[in-house]
């Protein structure tokens, strides 16, 4: 172990086998606490780095944190599974059910929307802006109470469904459905991840939050976040899941890394 970790990062890397949560402010050094997790899973624990799956917002991110891993642990745990939320379910939902799935990626996402607001808004100056369309994207249709938005919904859902199409939402939502509707594989993908780390916790939505849920019944779980820093609550997070998570899970170990 790291012999410059302070008191609140040793304890947050050795909290048990979970579920923990770790309240992280900026520069308290969560990277490093994350990086020393994985090393105690695998030297404490005995996992292999197949069993780990480390999950965080951006492949920007996934990246750096895999690299930095790397270089303390070695080429013999570049199993480890490093990925964004959307990359990892989507393995899972593709690897469960053999199917061979269409992605919209964002930029297409975002070409359409712009369309279809400029055939329901002729009026530049009328025109809700990209990502209000999206918040309404994920709405109940009983929810929105614009007709031209519910129209866009409408529309919108018509075309990738006429083309085959899955958005970034829709991985996460059908894979929670699938684990939800096919116990077997859930109880083989729980024994695949052993351990399961999560970064920017802060930043989770309640869709993300229910299948980590599912794929570790709290067992090895460990969360990193800082409930005063969300960065992603235009794409539906919700900081008051970091609260509920020792509701979620009693006994549950908290931990704050107090130093910056």
């Amino acid at each position: 172990m790291n012999s410059n970790l302070d008191p609140s990062q040793r304890e947050a890397v050795c909290c048990g086998p979970g579920p923990c949560e770790i309240i992280a402010g900026p520069g308290s050094g969560k990277t490093l606490v994350l990086t020393e997790r994985i090393l105690y899973l695998l030297d404490h624990f005995k996992l292999k780095p197949s069993q780990i799956l480390v999950l965080t917002f951006s492949r920007a991110a996934a990246a750096e944190m895999k690299e930095r891993f790397l270089k303390r642990a070695g080429e013999n745990s570049r199993s480890v599974y490093f990925g964004t939320f959307h990359s990892a379910f989507f393995h899972i939902l593709r690897e469960s059910t053999r199917k061979d799935y269409a992605i919209l990626g964002q930029s297409q996402k975002d070409r359409l929307i712009s369309h279809l607001i400029g055939n329901y808004y002729p009026d530049e100056n009328d025109r809700p802006q990209i990502e209000e369309i999206e918040k309404i994207l994920r709405m109940a249709p009983a929810d929105i109470g614009d007709v031209k938005a519910a129209s866009i919904k409408r529309d919108y859902r018509s075309f990738l469904q006429e083309n085959g199409y899955l958005d970034f939402d829709d991985m996460i939502i059908k894979c929670r459905r699938f684990l939800l509707s096919d116990p077997g594989s859930l109880r083989l993908w729980r024994s695949r991840f052993r351990a399961i780390l999560v970064d920017e916790f802060q930043d989770i939505n309640r869709e993300q939050y229910e299948i980590l849920k599912l794929l570790s019944d709290g067992q090895g779980l460990f969360v990193v976040g800082d409930d005063d820093q969300s960065i992603y609550g235009f794409r539906g997070s919700s900081p008051s899941i970091m609260q509920q998570f020792m509701n979620d899970f009693p006994g549950a170990s908290r931990v704050f890394l107090r130093n910056n």
